[in-house]
């Protein structure tokens, strides 16, 4: 998938372009309404998610994400990106796995040296992939290390800016 970026492109709709390549979603997407759920949410039926994005502080939308997730039987994920743009923060809710939406909140976006994206905990512990394959809950980080977190939260950082300010070319 190629993504176009617009002059006008806000952060926002810059790091939910570069979440929606990580799918490897195709096609053209619709903002959809979702009851609970920020007005920019793209619904991307083939990988069986919603992505949608906010600059408001997290706990907002938090309910409207797990609603979602458990009505629609859809994996939730709601980005939080401010004009800081320290780090992308998320919220994720998988809901298509059997029973109960499993609920992920105060996850960050990290990029792999390998260039994979991924959403992770503030330390260790449950994280979530972003592939063709849509949001897969792995049980692992895909670091071994804080310091390596941290690198992969600042490359997934820098990736965003680089794309919604590329460096001018004399």
């Amino acid at each position: 998938m190629n993504i176009d970026f617009q002059a006008g492109a806000t952060l926002q709709s810059t790091a939910i372009g570069y979440v929606l390549q990580a799918l490897a979603a195709s096609g053209t997407y619709d903002l959809a309404p979702f009851p609970g759920l920020p007005d920019h949410a793209f619904p991307v039926e083939n990988r069986g998610c919603i992505v949608a994005v906010t600059s408001l502080p997290a706990p907002l939308f938090r309910p409207g994400v797990r609603a979602a997730a458990a009505e629609l039987q859809y994996d939730v994920a709601l980005l939080r990106v401010d004009d800081d743009m320290d780090a992308v923060h998320a919220d994720v809710t998988l809901g298509l796995m059997p029973g109960e939406p499993f609920v992920l909140g105060g996850m960050a976006l990290y990029e792999a040296e390998s260039g994979n994206l991924w959403f992770v905990p503030p330390t260790f512990g449950p994280a979530v992939s972003i592939s063709a394959d849509g949001l897969i809950l792995e049980l692992l980080t895909p670091y071994d290390t804080l310091d390596q977190r941290v690198a992969g939260v600042a490359r997934a950082r820098e990736t965003i800016q680089q794309i919604f300010a590329p460096a001018e070319v004399c």
